[in-house]
């Protein structure tokens, strides 16, 4: 989430000396940019646990991220896309965990859900063929282990 002038949440310096400037600042605003900010920061954290393989940091990370993206001074469009990328990260990352459970329908792993999670971020992927390379990915891992499995107990 982006400021786009700073200089508009703190009333400029011309007021009186020794009155209170927290009556010419707008509170909501400043909560809206500080949330943005924390929300932001918690993205990246999770991003870098992800990256990191870093399973319990990622799991906290995650909790604070939900949390605060549930802020009602955010504004819900700008974090749409942020909170799809941290459902589709929560579902890799505990995508060898067949006790996860992230769809009502339990039969639905944690790699097929984040297919699922993964095509709605179709639009938010620039590069196609980086989008469709990543998508076959999670439909050999969603695929391949059950056949190979099969073929192990035969």
């Amino acid at each position: 989430m982006e400021c786009e002038n700073t200089e508009e949440l703190i009333s400029d310096s011309s007021s009186t000396p020794g009155t209170d400037k927290t009556e010419s600042i707008d509170f909501h605003r400043v909560t809206s940019v500080a949330s943005g900010w924390m929300l932001d920061f918690m993205f990246v954290s999770l991003c870098r646990s992800f990256k990191e393989g870093n399973f319990d940091e990622f799991n906290e990370t995650l909790s604070v991220f939900k949390e605060l993206s549930q802020c009602k001074s955010l504004h819900a469009d700008v974090n749409d896309e942020k909170s799809l990328i941290c459902a589709f990260l929560a579902r890799v990352i505990h995508g060898k965990q067949l006790d996860a459970q992230f769809e009502d329908d339990e039969s639905v792993m944690p790699l097929m859900s984040a297919v699922m999670v993964w095509s709605s971020l179709e639009d938010a992927v620039e590069d196609e063929q980086l989008f469709e390379n990543i998508n076959v990915l999670l439909l050999v891992q969603v695929v391949f282990p059950p056949f190979l499995s099969r073929f192990a107990s035969s």
